[in-house]
């Protein structure tokens, strides 16, 4: 038997409607995602929303929120899962900031789920690391790296850890 996971950085302008179509043709067991916006100010709840036309289960936490935009939005992680979810956590990499200034002052969040799939339990996790020009490991970088390091190294078995690490191959 095969577990199917797929790790996507949606980028926060996509559209749900374009997301679910893609995730549905994927149809992958597992989905880590990373940039999904919530329209607060619409009230719409675009995480939930993509689970339900899923059918998945989901975990989404959000890593910022912005009230100084057109309509009031946070943007955050989440994971979908085919499987029932046994359980949930997230750790801030990088503390949120309301209304950062640029992408590098955003908070970042890693998320985690606990599953069982094949008479087993294991985690899933997955962050978003901050943007820096030229994927450079400046010192803010490096305080994000070491945190995340922290909170994986822990991990011992059954884990599955993807994300948008915003680094070069073979950093």
């Amino acid at each position: 038997m095969t577990l199917k996971i797929l790790q996507w950085n949606i980028w926060y302008k996509e559209k749900s409607k374009n997301i679910v179509r893609v995730l549905k043709k994927v149809d992958a067991d597992i989905i880590c995602v990373q940039e999904i916006i919530q329209h607060l100010g619409k009230n719409i709840d675009i995480a939930r929303d993509i689970a339900n036309k899923l059918g998945y289960n989901y975990f989404y936490k959000e890593a910022e929120t912005w009230s100084n935009r057109d309509i009031k939005e946070n943007q955050g992680n989440a994971i979908y899962s085919k499987l029932p979810i046994l359980n949930k956590t997230y750790k801030y990499v990088q503390k949120p900031k309301h209304n950062p200034p640029d992408a590098t002052n955003e908070g970042r969040v890693y998320i985690e789920i606990e599953v069982n799939w094949n008479k087993q339990a294991f985690t899933i996790g997955t962050t978003h690391l901050s943007y820096s020009h030229r994927f450079k490991i400046t010192p803010h970088r490096k305080k994000e790296i070491d945190k995340l390091v922290d909170i994986v190294k822990c991990k011992k078995s059954s884990y599955i850890f993807a994300g948008d690490l915003n680094s070069v191959p073979a950093s």
